[in-house]
């Protein structure tokens, strides 16, 4: 049972290595959003470009059968590691506009 459980996670991305890149894709956009608001806006495209990257991969395996034995474990955890990135990122935008001061022009 061991080996049959290294065989199929052999072939798709560890669970540890998507929580490592969402973590750290979120977190450039955490300090990106920090540093300016548009910037961290438009830094999510790779969270979501690389999510849609693996889920290719995962789909490809899917039909074979490959993850049939850890599907739900595995799923839940790549959507869980997706949510992490792109929170961190939603984060620094929105602590960025909050901080963000509006000077109104005054006319006399």
């Amino acid at each position: 049972m061991l080996f049959l459980f290294f065989k199929i996670h052999d072939k798709v991305t560890p669970i540890y290595e998507l929580y490592l890149t969402f973590t750290l894709l979120g977190g450039v956009g955490f300090i990106l959003g920090l540093f300016r608001w548009w910037v961290g806006a438009f830094w999510i495209i790779f969270p979501v470009l690389v999510a849609f990257i693996i889920f290719e991969d995962l789909y490809s395996l899917l039909g074979t059968g490959i993850l049939d034995l850890s599907r739900s474990s595995y799923l839940l955890h790549y959507y869980i590691s997706i949510l992490t990135g792109l929170t961190l990122n939603i984060f620094g935008v929105l602590i960025r506009l909050k901080k963000k001061k509006h000077y109104k022009i005054r006319l006399k």
